[in-house]
Formats: structure tokens, C-alpha cells, sequence
């Protein structure tokens, strides 16, 4: 299912977690990966938090840990775990 994507090369590439390893085909178009473990994530140039439909906080993995709002309580959270 997933080479596909990437022969047809598209401009978005949308990712689920267990997909979002595929660096090679990240490279030089938009990716939105939807993640439930934030080391999946942490290095991406923007991370958007959606809670409940909307848009919580947006930034960097640093960004959003100086905020210190629900990405740092998540990132707290997995840590304990």
C-alpha cells in the first residue's frame, strides 16, 4: 500500500506512525504523520497538538517543551511510562 505513494510522488505524503520511519520518501514534499509515541516525532519541523478536533499548540519538540502546556504533560507522560 505504501509504494505506491511514493512512485507517484506527491507533493503531501500523508504517514501513520508504524509508516513514518520511511525517511527516504519523506525527503523534498509535505508529511503528516499522526504519532502516538513523540519519538516518532520530536525531530519535525513543526508538531501541531490536536485535542478533541482542534488545534492545541504548534512549534518545534524545544518550542513546545518551553511552553510547557499539553505536548510537555504528554511528553512527561510517556517518559513515567
Amino acid at each position: 500500500v505504501i509504494a505506491p505513494a511514493f512512485i507517484r510522488s506527491p507533493k503531501i505524503l500523508l504517514l501513520q506512525e508504524a509508516s513514518s520511519t520511511l525517511d527516504k520518501g519523506r525527503s523534498d514534499r509535505t508529511c503528516l504523520t499522526t504519532a502516538h509515541r513523540l519519538s516518532t516525532i520530536q525531530n519535525s519541523q513543526k508538531i501541531v497538538v490536536v485535542d478533541r478536533g482542534k488545534m492545541k499548540e504548534q512549534g518545534t519538540h524545544g518550542e513546545l517543551l518551553k511552553i510547557n502546556g499539553s505536548y510537555t504533560k504528554l511528553v512527561l507522560t510517556q517518559q513515567k511510562s
